[in-house]
């Protein structure tokens, strides 16, 4: 093992709630080493002595224009309405199609995802949210697993991981009927002819589809962390 040289050591004494630190310098001689008495450290000395010894924090780089929100560990981010091509796996038969979607909400803690739908992409606390018209959703937003492999961690470098499981698996069903704000229940038939409609360049997902989710972003936010 190589020989260590200890150089100083600290102290922390406790008077009146307050924590004062000491910092002892060694001094060898014939009987070995000893430890001296201790000399006050500053408060921004010792914030500099603590910080040191902490691990180092990874920077966010380059921040996504479309991340709103990153805080322990929950990440929320926006992904502009635009058409895009959805894959089905209903009773057994694989078809895609072309269709228009509106601004989608995304919210991940590296366990649970959560979709919702907005009538804006500059998205703020208040922004009121709306249920996702997209399969495989439970009524509180939150995506259905079934056999899907999560990612293991949400990052501002994996982002496009926790996206590919909303474009690049199949849909299997309607989870609930407040999927589509129609009249009626929206089965899973209902539900394909009336996305399959909106397929088309240029088009855009009308907005009096979406049904309200009385939840603003904060409250989901609070939710999730």
């Amino acid at each position: 093992m190589e020989h260590l040289n200890p150089i100083s050591a600290l102290s922390f004494i406790e008077s009146n709630n307050n924590i004062i630190v000491l910092k002892h310098d060694f001094r060898e001689d014939e009987s070995g080493v000893c430890l001296q008495p201790g000399v006050s450290v500053s408060p921004t000395d010792a914030m500099g002595i603590v910080e040191s010894l902490l691990p180092e924090k990874k920077g966010l780089g380059f921040i996504p224009n479309n991340l709103f929100f990153q805080d322990k560990g929950v990440f929320g981010w926006v992904i502009p309405s635009s058409q895009r091509e959805l894959f089905f796996n209903v009773s057994g038969r694989k078809t895609s199609f072309q269709t228009a979607l509106p601004n989608l909400v995304l919210v991940s803690n590296g366990v649970d995802f959560f979709i919702f739908g907005a009538k804006t992409k500059n998205i703020k606390p208040t922004t009121p949210l709306f249920y996702a018209p997209l399969m495989n959703i439970y009524i509180g937003g939150k995506m259905c697993k079934g056999s899907t492999a999560f990612p293991l961690t949400v990052s501002v470098e994996n982002l496009n991981e926790w996206e590919d499981l909303l474009f690049n698996t199949f849909n299997s069903h309607v989870n609930h009927e407040k999927t589509l704000n129609k009249n009626c229940k929206v089965s899973t038939t209902d539900y394909m002819k009336a996305m399959k409609k909106l397929g088309g360049e240029g088009r855009k997902f009308p907005n009096q589809l979406l049904t309200p989710a009385n939840l603003t972003v904060q409250e989901l936010i609070k939710k999730v962390a």
